[in-house]
């Protein structure tokens, strides 16, 4: 969430849809709808939500497939530029978890796993 409001105040968001909302309204709220710990498991659950919420209002996704985004389909990075993000990544410090976003995110994961023991 961070490298999305980042780009949005910067003016640099891949998304133009959703810059342009950040523009409008000089704010955006991200809701935190589930949580996975597994990141092998991650891309099929924002599936999951796009696959019921793409092309809704309430969705600013522009591509339908959550394991390829718009504009970066066949982009492949320099090496220099790898090692230059991975730098950024080690020195990047990250807050903790307030309580109340440990509370929703606790209720999102029970919410996610009961809906897919229901499927199962």
């Amino acid at each position: 969430m961070t490298e999305h409001l980042n780009a949005l105040t910067k003016q640099k968001h891949i998304n133009k849809l959703l810059q342009s909302i950040y523009n409008k309204h000089q704010t955006f709220e991200f809701d935190i709808m589930a949580y996975e710990d597994d990141l092998t498991k991650l891309a099929s659950l924002e599936q999951t939500f796009l696959d019921a919420w793409f092309g809704e209002d309430e969705c600013a996704n522009l591509n339908p497939f959550a394991d390829r985004p718009k504009g970066m389909i066949g982009h492949k990075h320099s090496e220099e530029a790898k090692k230059r993000m991975s730098a950024a990544a080690k020195t990047r410090k990250r807050k903790p978890h307030s309580e109340e976003t440990k509370a929703k995110m606790s209720e999102a994961r029970k919410f996610y796993y009961q809906t897919k023991q229901g499927n199962d």
